[in-house]
């Protein structure tokens, strides 16, 4: 009796999986989702198939002495895995249901993105080419040689040997939900996962992933982001919340034993501190619950300056308007590409 035959693999592999571009995108006909693109190395935009972004032949594959050597089937199964949570998240604007397994799954999803993409291949063939011209100053024998293939084979040996321990980072953080306002978009570029740190930074930096007070952000539709963030930022949040609201109850104290109630500046304190109530509560009780917090647009526009910053080229939306990618290239043209190390 004879087998059904085995599909080929496809050729095709999206470096930016398809399962986020269609949060990003506006269905045209059953299951056809297509999205607008911002090219930030030529100032382009255009429509496209979800099929058609952020997609490149043989990516998770290279030829070797010993033949073609594939990851699609692995990164392909860490999509799968993460697909349904992050539908769940979409539709229900929460973390509530997720258990320890799925946010297990999640920290492995996020960690791929991080490691799989364009930028990272950029990055090291850039960082290569750097210290050789370091070295060549130097010692002309000590210069490394560089091939084409360097890029990729570096970002596929990341997956393979070091995805774990990267997955592992992710796995450590609090997991923080936001959501957009009506009116105002995520975006999403071609190096997703984006890094943020409001630390003050020491001479190695504070974009590591184990640094203190990392924050790792990740849109998912054009309304959510989920975020890593380090345990010490909601450690300090519920400080905060703590002392202010000890504040509060002694300024109420004092109103409550003075026979003419609180002072001008008696007031004025009591309303400092309910500002600064009013700022840290929301984001609490959206972690206590599972809820998305919900952002104000100027932090939308923050979180979409990384999109694009951090994009080595393309930058999606569902709504088309890429005016923000283009003032920031405008004032800073070095944002036509993506990150690059510096060494010193």
């Amino acid at each position: 009796m004879t087998g059904k035959p085995v599909s080929p693999e496809p050729r095709r592999h999206h470096y930016v999986p398809r399962l986020l571009l269609k949060g990003f995108a506006v269905e045209r006909k059953r299951g056809k989702f297509q999205t607008q693109v911002f090219d930030k190395q030529t100032g382009r935009t255009f429509a496209a198939s979800i099929n058609d972004v952020m997609v490149e032949g043989d990516f998770n594959a290279i030829e070797t002495s010993a033949g073609r050597v594939s990851f699609e089937a692995y990164v392909s199964e860490i999509e799968s895995r993460a697909a349904p949570l992050i539908d769940r998240i979409v539709s229900t604007s929460s973390l509530a249901e997720l258990n320890v397994a799925d946010r297990m799954t999640l920290a492995a999803f996020a960690a791929l993105q991080f490691v799989r993409g364009t930028a990272q291949r950029v990055m090291s063939v850039a960082a290569a080419e750097m210290l050789n011209k370091r070295l060549g100053v130097l010692d002309v024998d000590s210069v490394i040689e560089i091939t084409p293939d360097d890029g990729k084979r570096f970002g596929l040996v990341s997956i393979s040997k070091d995805l774990a321990e990267y997955a592992s980072h992710f796995a450590t953080k609090d997991l923080v939900l936001f959501q957009a306002p009506a009116g105002s978009d995520f975006m999403l570029g071609d190096n997703p996962v984006v890094l943020e740190n409001l630390e003050p930074s020491d001479f190695f930096g504070n974009l590591g992933l184990s640094c203190l007070g990392i924050q790792i952000g990740l849109p998912i539709s054009r309304r959510h982001q989920i975020n890593f963030w380090c345990p010490s930022i909601l450690t300090k949040a519920a400080t905060s919340h703590d002392e202010v609201k000890g504040q509060i109850q002694a300024i109420n104290a004092v109103a409550t034993l003075s026979p003419g109630g609180l002072s001008r500046e008696g007031k004025a304190l009591l309303e400092t501190a309910q500002r600064a109530l009013s700022k840290v509560l929301p984001l609490l009780e959206s972690q206590a619950s599972g809820v998305a917090l919900h952002l104000a647009p100027e932090h939308v526009v923050r979180a979409n300056s990384l999109q694009v910053s951090h994009a080595e080229r393309y930058v999606v939306s569902a709504r088309g308007d890429f005016s923000l990618a283009t003032e920031m290239i405008a004032d800073n043209p070095g944002f036509r590409i993506g990150r690059r190390m510096r060494i010193n």
